[in-house]
């Protein structure tokens, strides 16, 4: 999922570099970026949580993880019914396989 996400931002950074017009579209992908960037961000911070025990956690970094991930919960929210939502969604289910 975390490859899924990140190749989805990437090209929604691309995409977003060639100044498209607004749009309901435009704004669902915004969406999708942020869900994107939010799941990568969080499953690295859960991999220094689980493997960095150097690492000090302070409530104000706890706080804003939650935030952030509230943030993507709420944008998911906001466009769960949009095609480009579903697409999304299959693509994180959907296992590449290998022949």
């Amino acid at each position: 999922m975390a490859r899924v996400c990140t190749t989805k931002r990437n090209e929604l950074n691309k995409y977003f570099n060639t100044q498209p017009p607004a749009s309901r579209q435009l704004t669902v992908l915004k969406h999708i970026h942020a869900i994107g960037s939010t799941f990568v961000q969080m499953y690295e911070q859960r991999q220094i949580a689980d493997y960095d025990t150097s690492r000090k956690w302070g409530r104000t970094d706890v706080l804003e993880k939650i935030e952030s991930a509230q943030a993507a919960f709420d944008s998911w929210r906001e466009i769960h019914d949009e095609p480009e939502a579903l697409k999304f969604l299959v693509t994180l289910l959907l296992k590449e396989r290998k022949s």
